[in-house]
């Protein structure tokens, strides 16, 4: 991706007559602004989110280990509902890897609690397609949607216990949480 500045310095070295004009245009700063922090869930708020799904139905269990695993390890959203059930070693040394942002492989280590969990989800019959960790109700992949839509939902269920929950908790803000659990 070609920016504004390497253009106009392009510009400038195939249009040597206007290179003052373009001199001028590069020497005007650019904007400075302040990022926002992006807040993050204390261990209280993880409990109680962790705590939320009803782990007695196949989609109770379903949704709570991708928000164990998440916390547990960082992985981005896109990580995550990527996650196939080679990704994930649960013998000693237990591990999963994955595909990262610019192509990068990650291997995040699993805690003990994080492995019987995945061991008894994956113990379980698969949906149509055995290959996707986390798969939706027909046994594909969850959407980016469907996993706010499911974070939204024991938010909203977790509030009620943990009061200092945030009602608009994102992905991005519960998922950059890494809690050893």
């Amino acid at each position: 991706m070609v920016t504004q500045r390497a253009l106009l310095a392009y510009a400038a070295y195939e249009e040597p007559s206007r290179s003052a004009q373009i001199q001028r245009v590069l020497a005007i700063p650019g904007k400075c602004h302040t990022r926002s922090l992006v807040h993050f869930l204390e261990r209280p708020e993880i409990d109680a989110l962790l705590a939320a799904p009803e782990q007695t139905t196949w989609f109770g269990r379903r949704d709570h280990a991708p928000l164990l695993v998440a916390v547990q390890t960082g992985l981005r959203l896109s990580e995550l509902t990527g996650l196939r059930r080679t990704d994930v070693i649960l013998g000693t040394g237990a591990h999963v890897r994955c595909m990262g942002k610019g192509r990068k492989e990650r291997c995040t280590p699993l805690t003990k609690s994080t492995v019987a969990v995945l061991k008894a989800g994956l113990g379980e019959p698969a949906r149509r397609n055995t290959a996707i960790l986390f798969p939706n109700a027909s046994g594909s992949r969850l959407s980016a949607d469907s996993v706010e839509d499911l974070l939204d939902k024991h938010v909203a269920v977790a509030g009620r216990t943990c009061t200092s929950l945030c009602k608009n908790a994102s992905p991005h803000m519960c998922f950059a949480t890494i809690y050893p659990s």
